[in-house]
């Protein structure tokens, strides 16, 4: 039975296969501190590498730098232009440039909500990032998945699983079928949903108002079987392989 290894995004090249690698990706989604830590202790409990897509400043934005186990990418958040909600800011570009200035030295980048269009990823590029992270090919799909280069020289890394979305399927997919898999596996988790522990998006809905009460979010974790479990059950089989 093969070894599998935890990388990084900004190791991904054109020639592997990837059948021995899957990749952990966390979108930041202006968590609050304490859950930002939770997530950090949780991957530094199991020596995982990887790639956390930034949000915002915050303290611990230093402590993910210094760890060698992490990549830091961008997550740029266009809604405001997208649904005309008074922005702030008033370019794309404007947006992408200051949490590259937050960041600093990012290769990687996937947009909130996955948005994605040619106009953007021609700015990704003259930005000097070097992978975009916004395509979504699920794993029910069933197709062998591998990075790809496109117009501009960025290379497009697809993920097949995603916890929010994953709620959205009736069929669930377990760790071993997921690890199993051949070709590019690329995780998509959130901080608010391993703290949470979610099972359900109800329960993401419930705690919606509380995003910023740690003590409240604390006490509506779920017990069932949830995101923070499948996450464990994940790496504790890549270890064990």
């Amino acid at each position: 039975m093969r070894k599998i290894k935890f990388e990084k995004i900004n190791s991904i090249n054109l020639t592997d296969d990837f059948n021995d690698k899957i990749f952990i990706t966390l979108d930041l989604d202006w968590a609050i501190d304490e859950l930002i830590d939770d997530t950090l202790n949780l991957l530094n409990q199991y020596d995982v590498k990887a790639t956390w897509f930034i949000t915002h400043k915050t303290d611990l934005l230093d402590v993910l730098q210094k760890n060698e186990n992490f990549e830091l990418g961008i997550h740029p958040n266009f809604n405001k232009i997208l649904f005309n909600q008074d922005p702030i800011d008033s370019s794309c570009t404007s947006i992408i440039t200051k949490l590259i200035e937050i960041v600093g030295g990012a290769s990687c980048v996937r947009s909130h909500h996955l948005t994605q269009s040619s106009s953007l990823l021609n700015i990704f590029s003259q930005l000097n990032l070097t992978y975009d992270c916004n395509t979504f090919i699920p794993a029910n799909s069933n197709i062998i998945l591998k990075p790809w280069k496109i117009w501009n020289n960025l290379i497009e890394v697809p993920h097949f699983w995603e916890d929010d979305i994953s709620m959205m399927f009736s069929s669930k997919l377990t760790s071993q079928n997921l690890l199993s898999r051949k070709g590019l596996k690329v995780f998509n988790f959130h901080p608010i949903h391993l703290f949470l522990n979610t099972n359900s998006l109800d329960l993401y809905e419930k705690a919606r108002p509380f995003f910023n009460d740690y003590k409240k979010l604390k006490s509506i974790r779920s017990n069932d079987f949830g995101i923070r479990d499948f996450f464990i059950e994940l790496i504790e089989k890549c270890n064990s392989y």
